[in-house]
């Protein structure tokens, strides 16, 4: 952890000291959830790819709303403090987002049974 709070993440697969990415406190708090995370943030979400970006994006009705985001892996997180407190921070599906814009439902097709 850094002084000013945030957690230091190096790119490198063997968590060895290096480039990396800062994530901010509340976004490092939510990778900790081992309930949500069992694995654990490596193998869950994996490495993050990108720093953390404002940006400003429209909400239902609500248009220029500043919000908190970054990639990592498998996954993007999102922190919108204007959430309830316990969805301040969300994990986007972005596999089922890519099937639906696809043309999908967001199920997984072509599924078989082996064995």
């Amino acid at each position: 952890m850094l002084d000013d709070g945030n957690v230091f993440v190096p790119f490198d697969a063997s968590l060895a000291p290096g480039r990396g990415q800062v994530v901010p406190p509340v976004c490092w708090a939510f990778l900790s959830v081992t309930s949500v995370f069992p694995g654990g943030w490596l193998r869950d979400v994996g490495l993050r790819l990108t720093p953390v970006a404002e940006v400003i994006v429209t909400k239902g009705p609500e248009t220029g709303r500043r919000i908190l985001v970054q990639a990592l892996l498998r996954t993007i997180l999102t922190f919108n403090p204007l959430n309830p407190t316990e969805c301040h921070v969300e994990c986007a599906n972005v596999g089922t987002r890519f099937a639906r814009s696809a043309g999908g439902d967001g199920r997984l097709g072509g599924e078989r049974r082996v064995g």
